[in-house]
């Protein structure tokens, strides 16, 4: 998940922005459940 975060932190960096420094993440499936490439997570990190 590092290399998400650090995409999504240098997106808000270059367009204006600064993070709340709370970050949610939502699992959609489990590695018990699906290959490690069919995971799905939605994250979603508020701006001030």
């Amino acid at each position: 998940m590092k290399p998400v975060y650090n995409a999504l932190l240098q997106w808000i960096g270059e367009n204006g922005h600064t993070p709340t420094g709370i970050a949610y993440e939502f699992y959609y499936n489990s590695p018990n459940e699906v290959p490690e490439s069919d995971l799905l997570t939605k994250i979603i990190l508020p701006l001030e």
